[in-house]
């Protein structure tokens, strides 16, 4: 009978701890949409976090004009057109 009882009593307070226990609130884990946003540039953007807005998209960057050669050296460094 002491037996029993102590097994009882174990029982009871596992029982009312897990029950504390679960009514803890569990944080919430926030996950957002894998989808993308394509920018004018054509570019991806994605959604992040906390508001799972999508990103801003980059800002157009100025190209410099390149010079395109008019002529070319030949190997024997003579002009050619």
């Amino acid at each position: 009978m002491n037996k029993s009882l102590i097994v009882l009593i174990v029982i009871i307070i596992s029982s009312t701890i897990m029950y504390f226990i679960s009514g803890i609130p569990q944080p919430k884990i926030l996950t957002c949409t894998k989808d993308a946003f394509i920018c004018p540039d054509g570019s991806l953007v994605r959604r992040v976090e906390p508001k799972c807005e999508f990103a801003a998209c980059p800002k157009p960057v100025k190209e410099e004009p390149t010079a395109t050669p008019s002529a070319v050296l030949s190997p024997a460094n003579t002009i050619a057109r």
